[in-house]
């Protein structure tokens, strides 16, 4: 069965659409041998390229996708490809087996139904559905294939998008489950969230509430769409294409098709009964305009490249107008504090739209949780990994409190009153708690297994070293732990002057010293408008003796007495590459943008990486 230890391994992916695929480079770029299957093409005596030509298209069309699936373009040569008449006796061999066809319960129940008959009975198989009935997949299958049936719902592209939805069957069997759950953190590195097999689970049936419904009350209220997505995008936390743009990228057609099957799939519930698809969204979807992949939808580029915008009442295009804003000392405000005083500024700025999108999505989102999860954190997890919001649905209404409560939906106003001091989440000094939807009470958040949680350590009095910008943590077996923050982790001279405490710390009381942190890029490299400046004032001796500051901490660090580790991610640029290259070992994520990039804005970079490169590339 597969575990947190099932780093090789043989996996059969039936489906090489663009999911199937995705998860086809996935398991690929962990190690993994991969069959591609698909439908054949020709007849039964056609050659097998013929026969193939589906899986072989889905293959290659992930060698030219955009970001690249593929980690090493290499990592192809793991995959064979065929087809489910010829070559479904792959799968006895398979230790994974993944379902990924099209969104058809009568086509999954046959094809599974056939796997089942010739499955190890070692192998773990899911479906990679996005909402349809896992338990109705199963209904005829051996009882003892249905144990190590389960969901598994990944978001697209795989590579990039890290969460995933494991969802049990009513069969599925603990261990069976648990062993998964491991495999997808540790083996391919997901953010795994636990889901109820209900229609849509988490993240289609939530998010995709808040993005049709928002379309919904803008089309109503007449609010131009230029507005919309300025109010629901970067400005409260989400991603910056807002909500039009966004049923862009998604197709209009799928937005629209996703809603009227969760409607259909939900008779009981309120909410979606009364989430009628815009007539615009249906004569966009008719006339073939459905977004990106059409060349045009809620926006278009005319024939001089000009972006305009479709005018949600007269359904034609135009120039873009100016949204409806907010003042700009708001917009500068960090997030918890921007998001109260935009609540608490939308009647008087935008007749209360904001506002209304906030109480109708997130009362939906927190009411209907119950029905899709068992803890409020793996949907603030889906949300915010699968969605791009910055913060879950549970964590805005902390944010927001009784702002909320006063003018939302029973249901969370019952919620936080069962909760101590009316809050999900209780971030203590001693304890990180949970509001529990099944006791009603709050309860301690269990930590990630062989995850370091360096702001628990903090909490917990681990903290040796704290500065505004950085901090040096005990985090254990006598290694401690170097950190910075600041916007795109760029170095600064503050940085390195506390670089260098912690480095003699570190060195006379520990075996050794890590250097990362919990932000998402390592560093984006040297603050470049602090040596801007002192080049405009001609400052050139300091800039020498700035430079040799960094050349000397960096040569103590390539010849510390304690090994010291570089634990990097996402952008590892300029002085940050020098500060790992320099470094006894680097510690690496899978996807890492790592260079010197100063040479294509006319600098040499000057902190001994170049020679570093030189020196490893010797190796």
């Amino acid at each position: 069965m597969l575990n947190e230890h099932s780093t090789t391994g043989i996996a059969v992916v039936i489906g090489a659409g663009v999911m199937g695929a995705g998860i086809c480079a996935l398991l690929a770029n962990s190690g993994w041998d991969v069959w591609l299957l698909d439908r054949p093409t020709g007849d039964s005596s056609s050659d097998p390229k013929v026969r193939n030509e589906i899986a072989q298209s889905g293959l290659n069309s992930l060698l030219k996708s955009k970001p690249q699936q593929f980690g090493r373009l290499g990592n192809a040569n793991r995959v064979k490809v065929g087809n489910v008449e010829d070559d479904l006796n792959c799968v006895s061999s398979a230790d994974w087996i993944v379902e990924a066809i099209a969104e058809d319960l009568a086509l999954k129940r046959s094809l599974i139904l056939k796997v089942s008959l010739l499955a190890s009975p070692n192998a773990v198989i899911s479906s990679n559905t996005s909402g349809l009935s896992l338990s109705q997949m199963v209904a005829e299958c051996p009882a003892d294939f249905r144990k190590r049936f389960l969901g598994t719902h990944f978001f697209n592209p795989p590579r990039i998008m890290r969460p995933v939805e494991v969802i049990p069957t009513e069969f599925t069997d603990v261990e069976v489950f648990d062993g998964f759950s491991k495999f997808a953190d540790i083996v391919l590195g997901k953010k795994v969230v636990h889901a109820k097999d209900t229609p849509g689970f988490i993240s289609t049936r939530l998010g995709m509430y808040a993005l049709s419904r928002t379309i919904q009350l803008a089309v109503n209220r007449g609010i131009s769409i230029e507005t919309v997505d300025y109010h629901t995008g970067e400005l409260i936390g989400r991603p910056r294409s807002g909500t039009f743009r966004l049923a862009d990228v998604v197709g209009i057609d799928i937005t629209a098709r996703i809603a009227d099957n969760l409607t259909r799939a939900l008779p009981n519930d309120p909410y979606y009964q009364r989430l009628a698809t815009p007539q615009i969204m249906r004569e966009l979807v008719s006339s073939g305009r459905i977004g990106v992949k059409s060349g045009g939808g809620f926006y278009r580029k005319n024939e001089t490249g000009i972006i305009q915008t479709l005018d949600l009442q007269k359904g034609e295009y135009r120039d873009r107008i100016e949204p409806i804003l907010f003042d700009e000392s708001i917009t500068s405000l960090p997030l918890h504090e921007r998001l109260v005083a935009l609540w608490d500024l939308s009647p008087n700025v935008d007749c209360g739209f904001l506002r209304e999108i906030l109480v109708d999505t997130l009362g939906y989102m927190i009411s209907v949780t119950p029905e899709v999860s068992d803890r409020i954190v793996d949907v603030d997890d889906a949300i915010i990994g699968g969605f791009g919001w910055e913060l879950g649905p549970f964590q805005v209404a902390d944010v927001l409190g009784e702002r909320l409560v006063q003018n939302s939906a029973p249901q969370i106003s019952l919620c936080l009153k069962h909760s101590n001091q009316h809050r999900f989440y209780d971030d203590s000094l001693e304890l990180r708690r949970s509001f529990d939807l099944k006791t009603k009470a709050m309860a301690e958040l269990p930590p990630p297994a062989k995850v370091i949680i360096l702001e628990d350590l903090k909490m917990n009095g681990k903290m040796l070293i704290d500065t505004p910008h950085s901090s040096l943590i005990d985090i254990g077996e006598d290694i401690a732990c170097f950190e910075w923050r600041t916007k795109m982790n760029t170095l600064t001279p503050e940085i390195i002057e506390n670089f260098e405490v912690a480095l003699d710390e570190a060195s006379s009381k520990f075996k050794g010293l890590v250097i990362g942190g919990s932000q998402p890029n390592f560093s984006a490299g040297f603050d470049l408008r602090f040596f801007s400046e002192m080049i405009s004032g001609a400052r050139w001796d300091e800039i020498d003796a700035r430079v040799k500051v960094l050349q000397d901490l960096l040569q103590r660090v390539k010849f510390a007495p304690i090994p010291i580790v570089s634990a990097i991610s996402g952008y590892t640029l300029g002085g940050g590459c020098e500060v790992a290259l320099h470094c006894t070992k680097i510690q690496t994520s899978y996807d890492v943008a790592m260079a010197l990039p100063e040479a294509r804005v006319g600098l040499i970079p000057v902190g001994g990486g170049c020679t570093q490169m030189f020196v490893r590339a010797m190796e």
